[in-house]
């Protein structure tokens, strides 16, 4: 059974891929533009797309990088194993 720490750092981890997923879907969309000028939403700005690329991946990489970070400042410091448990 997962702990709600360790599930916390899961829910991170999710999210960090789901940015690097729309980071791709960002880039697709910028090359795709880049190649065709009448594709996509002509509303959209190519450097707009660019930069949505590059935020999703930053922060992707940021939560990803800093999940353990994250953690500690949510729960504090990891709960020392072989420990008795603490007298009622």
């Amino acid at each position: 059974m997962m702990r709600p720490r360790e599930l916390f750092g899961v829910g991170i981890r999710i999210l960090a891929v789901w940015c690097w997923m729309q980071g791709a879907y960002w880039g697709y969309r910028a090359i795709v533009k880049s190649l065709s000028p009448g594709a996509g939403n002509p509303n959209v700005p190519m450097p707009e797309d660019v930069a949505s690329f590059i935020f999703y991946v930053l922060i992707g990489a940021i939560l990803m990088g800093g999940a353990g970070a994250l953690i500690w400042l949510g729960y504090g410091d990891a709960p020392k194993t072989g420990a008795a448990p603490p007298a009622n």
